[in-house]
């Protein structure tokens, strides 16, 4: 019985990290993209997506702490995969980059979803989940659509 609880909590832990590399990733992707753009309306608005990122990064630090774990601190592989990701879609103009963007969003929505099917978070984490999480990915994704049908 101990041996599962022990891999529960690693699997908690792994669950907890992939949340926060994927929200790393975002928030520098945000700050990528918004440096490129000379419009200030989707400067502001990209700003305040990266800020929205940076606090579920603090909520899910918070979270991993907890249970005395060390976490992330780096967006690792799959963070340098969307920096060059994204850093090739701004080559090829605003629209590709906003593009890539709504991807990354699209990729956290559907993590943040499956989240919830698994049964290693808690009932607050699940809840904030469905409260925050899932609706800021929504919106970014609606807003980021609207701001590419401008282009």
């Amino acid at each position: 019985m101990e041996t599962t609880i022990g891999q529960n909590e690693n699997y908690h832990n792994r669950s907890i990290d992939e949340i926060l590399r994927g929200e790393m990733s975002a928030s520098d992707s945000y700050e990528q993209v918004a440096s490129n753009l000379s419009s200030d309306v989707e400067k502001s608005r990209l700003n305040e997506f990266k800020q929205e990122h940076l606090a579920a990064i603090d909520f899910w630090k918070t979270q991993a702490t907890v249970d005395g774990a060390v976490p992330e601190t780096d967006s690792g592989v799959w963070g340098k995969a969307v920096e060059a990701f994204v850093g090739t879609s701004k080559l090829l103009g605003n629209t590709n980059a906003l593009r890539a963007l709504r991807e990354g969003e699209e990729h956290g929505l559907k993590n943040y979803q499956e989240l919830l099917e698994r049964d290693d978070l808690t009932t607050v984490q699940k809840n904030q989940i469905k409260r925050q999480f899932i609706p800021t990915q929504e919106k970014h994704i609606n807003s980021l659509n609207a701001m590419i049908k401008m282009h």
